[in-house]
């Protein structure tokens, strides 16, 4: 956060409680995000090998779905980024 501030040009206005639950949110955010991708990766070849598919077309449909969900977030981040205000 204080990077983007000293790159805006701005001064911290949040309290620190504020700041530091965010920051923690975030991290619970990207350990959750970790532990989904992990629980994936194993079940994605046990379930494709359950609904009788083959090693290869069980990754090809993992990496497709990685891909498109990869595309949504980006295009969620394009739509933030112009809508979103820039700060004063």
């Amino acid at each position: 956060m204080t990077a983007l501030n000293s790159a805006y040009g701005v001064s911290e206005r949040r309290p620190q409680w504020k700041i530091y639950t965010m920051a923690f949110a975030v991290m619970l955010g990207a350990g959750l995000l970790a532990l989904v991708a992990a629980v994936v990766a194993v079940v994605a070849p046990i379930a494709a090998k359950q609904l009788g598919s083959s090693w290869q077309r069980g990754i090809v449909i993992l990496l497709v779905w990685m891909w498109f969900s990869s595309l949504a977030l980006m295009l969620g981040a394009e739509i933030n980024a112009v809508l979103r205000p820039p700060p004063n």
